[in-house]
């Protein structure tokens, strides 16, 4: 089976390959191509340290990991390497652990010759994936090289549960290259083991998500918002600016001085964003632009990467994107650390998390655009509300808090493990 999976993965390769190829800027092309057919140029500075390569795809993954690598890099001698898969997160992997020694890479493509030649290259001890990265080529060769894989913060929505289990019969095959599965919680627990994992390898620690600290570093543009009612639209979509930016113009009619700002998930969309709000004849800049004052600017449009975990900590409301269209949502656990009150829609699905926020009280949960509206009003006239509802995220954010240790302590025990072979 896998050799017909390896098949349909290079077939649909060479298909979408151009596509990939000439979305990235021109000088980064040759490195993402050498990379991801496995030619390296970094390599781990000391070859007698072990080396765990940890593997985040997007910017999700691999903000969730920086704690756990800052722990590792505190606690032990090792050879770090991080890989990822977009441009996006490859960018926040080199801002966030600068100065920590840390190697970062495009992950190789799913293919046993590209990954044979990241294991040249790097020679891991031990390999991490994040989430749901369950590649059968690349866990294939790691176990074909003694290579033990822990599968961290792993989760699986009911989107990809009701698909891997319609091929149960390969995913069994493929699971079996996991030598531990670390979930979020029980109920990822029990779909990973219906899907063929062993029950004595998997466990659950919790979501490392939920051990994510911003920064607390706010932008240099901050203070020239200071004073304004500030609504946050977080990592939001194509679909959802429209609406949100329609709402917030009658709020704007009722609730002066107030001030949206809207961070797109996507850095290839600040453009879109800014041409559609040019055409609600709305007054905005983008928070690159902010300079000594911000007069009768009415949006801003956060055009940068990384800084929306420390900016929720403006708002006065916090919405959250990829929710309001079936994208699964973004994390919540951002302005709950900022104790602010949350909005999002229907589509949380990537974040079954949400359930115990909305049993507490601690986000609302809206399916209309008049909802939206009536409920977004609701809390900017009733401030003890909205000091509650912060209160109550901040609550279960910290009563989930220690994942990090437990995680570094999975890694701990697979390098001991490992040493006694």
């Amino acid at each position: 089976m896998l050799k017909i999976y390896n098949i349909i993965y290079l077939i649909l390769l060479i298909l979408f390959f151009p596509k990939e190829y000439f979305k990235r800027p021109k000088c980064n092309r040759r490195r993402w191509l050498y990379e991801r057919t496995g030619f390296y140029s970094k390599k781990p500075k000391h070859a007698s340290e072990p080396t765990l390569w940890i593997h985040a795809v997007s910017v999700g993954e691999t903000i969730a990991i920086i704690p756990l690598v800052r722990k590792l890099r505190q606690e032990i001698t090792a050879n770090i390497v991080i890989s990822t898969v977009t441009d996006t997160g490859q960018e926040i992997a080199k801002r966030r652990t600068d100065g920590l020694g840390v190697t970062v890479v495009y992950a190789p493509f799913d293919t046993p010759f590209a990954v044979q030649r990241g294991i040249w290259a790097f020679r891991p001890d031990i390999f991490i994936v994040m989430e749901t990265e369950l590649w059968p080529a690349t866990l294939a060769t790691m176990k074909k090289n003694s290579i033990p894989v822990l599968l961290l913060n792993g989760r699986i929505s009911d989107k990809s549960f009701k698909g891997y289990r319609t091929i149960k019969f390969f995913m069994e095959q493929v699971l079996k290259n996991i030598e531990v599965f670390a979930m979020q919680d029980e109920t990822y627990v029990n779909k990973i083991v219906q899907l063929g994992a062993s029950q004595q390898k998997t466990k659950a620690i919790g979501n490392l998500k939920y051990d994510i600290k911003p920064s607390g570093t706010m932008p240099k543009w901050a203070w020239a918002v200071t004073g304004k009612r500030i609504i946050i639209a977080g990592s939001t979509h194509e679909g959802e600016e429209g609406f949100i930016i329609d709402n917030y113009i009658k709020l704007m009619e009722e609730i002066p001085d107030m001030l949206l700002i809207i961070a797109p998930r996507h850095p290839e969309r600040f453009d879109a964003v800014c041409k559609l709000i040019e055409a609600k004849h709305i007054k905005y800049e983008r928070a690159s632009n902010i300079g000594m004052e911000l007069y009768d600017v009415k949006v801003v449009v956060l055009d940068s990467v990384g800084e929306l975990a420390n900016v929720y900590g403006l708002g006065e409301i916090c919405i959250i994107g990829g929710s309001f269209i079936p994208k699964g949502g973004q994390n919540l656990l951002e302005p709950a650390y900022w104790q602010k009150p949350i909005i999002c829609g229907p589509y949380m699905f990537n974040f079954p998390m949400v359930e115990e926020f909305l049993k507490a009280d601690a986000a609302i949960m809206v399916k209309t655009s008049n909802e939206f509206y009536t409920v977004i009003k609701a809390l900017l006239t009733d401030e003890h509300r909205q000091q509650e509802m912060g209160k109550r995220a901040n609550n279960i954010y910290k009563k989930n808090a220690g994942t990090i240790e437990r995680a570094y302590g999975e890694v701990v025990n697979i390098l001991k493990i490992k040493e006694k072979r």
